[in-house]
C-alpha cells in the first residue's frame, strides 16, 4: 500500500542552527558551478562542449561594500533575447522592513512579480532572478537593507543600467511598499514611489508597482511628455467642451476647461487644444474656470454646441474633476470606470 503523502514541515530559519545549515547547503551547490556535466541521454554520456558558464566564480565573489569605486570582475552575459534593448533592469529583492520572519516570503514575491511583469516591455531587458539571489544573499545575510550604493554596485556586477530596489511595512491587514529606480552610472534617481494597501490586495499594488515605476504619468499620454526625447506615448486620454459662442472670426469660446496641473504655473500646465487640429489657446485668457477661448483656422467650421477635445498636462487633473473615465477598448466596446474622485477619494 503506497504511504500517505505528507509535506516537510516548515524549517524555521529565524534559528540560527537552520540558517547555518542552509549557508553550507548553498555553498556546497556553489562549489559546483562552472564544471562541466555532460548530457546523459539513453544512458550515453554526451559532453556539448558548451563552456559559456566557465569563469563566471569571480563574479559570485564576495562583494566589497566598504568600496564602490574597487574593480568590478566582468558581469555575466548579457539577458537572453533582447540584446537590443536601450535598458537593461535588475530587480532586487524587497527588504522586510518590519522584520516578521513570516512575511519574508513577500519581499521575494514583489520580485518575481515585477521581473516577471518587465520581460513583457519590448525595450527593457531583465536580468534572470537566479543571478540577482547569490549577490544579493550576502547582504541579506547581515539583514541589512541596500542602500543607493550598494544597489549601484550590485547593478555593476549584474551589468545592469537600471537598479529596482524597495522596502515594505506590513501592520495587521495593511501593508506599505516603498520602491526605487536607481542610474546604475550616475547613481541618479530615475523613480520613486509609495503604495499603500490590505495585504489581500498584493496582486493589485504590484501590478500599480510596474505602471508606476516604468510609465507613471506617461501612461495616459499628456502633454507634458510630449518633449521627452525617448519616450513618445499616444495620448490615451481627452476630454471634450462644448462650443458656446464664436465671437468673431477664427475665434471659438468653449465652456468651462480650467484644468490647470500642478507645479510652475507656467504655460505647459495648461490643457492643449488636440481635435480638430489647427486651435490653440489664446495667450491673453489660456484655460479658464468659467470659459476657454480658442484660435485658429479650424474655429471657422465650429458651430455652438459642436465639442473640441482637449489633452490635459499631467495625470491627475481630470480625475480630480470627473467622477468617471469612458474607457474605449481595443474590440469597439465601450466601459465606464470611477476616478479616485467618483470613488470619494481626495488626495492633498
Amino acid at each position: 500500500m503506497p504511504t500517505e503523502f505528507r509535506n516537510e514541515p516548515f524549517t524555521d530559519f529565524s534559528k540560527e542552527e537552520n540558517a547555518a545549515a542552509m549557508r553550507a547547503a548553498l555553498e556546497k551547490v556553489r562549489g559546483q558551478l562552472g564544471r562541466e556535466y555532460p548530457l546523459v541521454i539513453g544512458g550515453e554520456r554526451i559532453n556539448t562542449g558548451d563552456t559559456s558558464f566557465r569563469g563566471q566564480g569571480a563574479w559570485l565573489s564576495p562583494i566589497d561594500l566598504a568600496d564602490a569605486a574597487s574593480a568590478m570582475p566582468l558581469p555575466p552575459p548579457p539577458p537572453s533575447g533582447k540584446h537590443n534593448a536601450e535598458t537593461t533592469v535588475a530587480v532586487l529583492s524587497f527588504a522586510n522592513i518590519t522584520a516578521n520572519p513570516a512575511d519574508d516570503w513577500v519581499g521575494q514575491g514583489i520580485a518575481e512579480s515585477l521581473t516577471a511583469d518587465l520581460t513583457h516591455i519590448k525595450s527593457i531587458a531583465v536580468v534572470p532572478r537566479e543571478q540577482i539571489f547569490e549577490l544579493q544573499r550576502s547582504l541579506s545575510e547581515l539583514g541589512r537593507r541596500v542602500d543607493d550604493r550598494q544597489a549601484m554596485e550590485l547593478g555593476r556586477r549584474l551589468g545592469a543600467s537600471v537598479v529596482v530596489s524597495g522596502a515594505y511595512q506590513r501592520m495587521g491587514p495593511r501593508i506599505r511598499i516603498t520602491a526605487q529606480a536607481v542610474e546604475v552610472s550616475g547613481g541618479r534617481q530615475i523613480a520613486t514611489l509609495k503604495i499603500d494597501g490590505g495585504v489581500d490586495e498584493l496582486f493589485e499594488l504590484q501590478d500599480r508597482l510596474v505602471t508606476e515605476l516604468t510609465a507613471g504619468s506617461g501612461l495616459v499620454g499628456p502633454t507634458l511628455f510630449d518633449a521627452y526625447r525617448r519616450f513618445s506615448p499616444e495620448p490615451a486620454l481627452l476630454f471634450a467642451l462644448p462650443v458656446v459662442r464664436r465671437p468673431g472670426p477664427g475665434l471659438a469660446t468653449l465652456f468651462s476647461g480650467g484644468y490647470v496641473a500642478s507645479g510652475t504655473g507656467t504655460p505647459d500646465r495648461l490643457p492643449r487644444p488636440y481635435l480638430p487640429a489647427g486651435l490653440g489657446l489664446t495667450g491673453a485668457e489660456g484655460a479658464g474656470e468659467v470659459q476657454t477661448p480658442v484660435r485658429g483656422p479650424a474655429a471657422d467650421q465650429l458651430q455652438a454646441g459642436d465639442r473640441v477635445w482637449l489633452r490635459h498636462a499631467k495625470a491627475g487633473e481630470l480625475a480630480e474633476r470627473f467622477r468617471d473615465y469612458h474607457v474605449l477598448h481595443e474590440d469597439g466596446q465601450l466601459g465606464t470606470v470611477p476616478t479616485y474622485r467618483g470613488e470619494g477619494q481626495c488626495f492633498g
